[in-house]
């Protein structure tokens, strides 16, 4: 059997070099991501007071069925609330399609929780935690942010909040567990790594911008 000559060796360890660049990618981003895990406040009571909680959007429901992950945002949102931790709510997610509206669905449950409504704001263009993140700076004028999501979630729009000099921290909601959440745990190395490349390579910056806007209930 003949031996790899030079060019195949090279050949080999490029493609060796090829093959371990996403893990590598996927190692880094979730070491550095994971990291933010110090500016979560799992304790309601240690948790000092904020303007804007920042209640990052999801889907509903999971094909037809209710979505756990929206439910306990909302929960979580109604706690700080309730609790005097926070005076106003700001609602980003997808409406990127007339038949679906994350901020509206989320503010009529909000609703539903009581809630007033002179105290949420909806931002229609959060098409990505990123997106969510950056518009609530520079369309809502907000460089402290307390993020709602779960924990998972949060550390990773944190660390693209301090990363742009927003003093961001997170109230985790509730996690879920099962077949299901197991999808969107696998997609989360994904989007750290996304995240990574957008904020250190790319300095990638919301779809849309627009005309600053007011939050309610400030």
């Amino acid at each position: 059997m003949r031996c790899p000559n030079k060019w195949q060796w090279m050949v080999i360890v490029a493609t060796l070099c090829l093959a371990g660049l996403p893990l590598l990618l996927i190692y880094i981003s979730h070491k550095r991501i994971e990291s933010y895990d110090a500016y979560l406040y799992p304790n309601l009571e240690a948790l000092p007071r904020f303007d804007v909680a920042l209640l990052l959007g999801t889907t509903k429901s999971v094909f037809g069925r209710p979505n756990r992950f929206y439910q306990y945002r909302l929960q979580a949102a109604a706690e700080l609330f309730f609790a005097g931790k926070i005076k106003a709510i700001l609602i980003s997610g997808d409406n990127a399609k007339r038949s679906y509206n994350e901020p509206i669905d989320m503010k009529n449950d909000l609703l539903k929780l009581g809630i007033p409504e002179g105290v949420l704001t909806l931002d229609y263009a959060g098409f990505s935690t990123l997106d969510s993140v950056l518009r609530a700076k520079h369309i809502f004028g907000q460089n402290r942010l307390l993020v709602v999501s779960q924990p998972f979630h949060c550390k990773r729009a944190i660390y693209i909040a301090r990363r742009h000099q927003i003093d961001a921290y997170g109230f985790p909601a509730q996690d879920v567990t099962g077949p299901t959440a197991q999808k969107t745990y696998s997609r989360e190395y994904l989007a750290r790594v996304k995240a990574f490349l957008d904020v250190e390579i790319f300095n990638s910056q919301p779809r849309f911008l627009g005309k600053p806007e007011r939050v309610n209930g400030l």
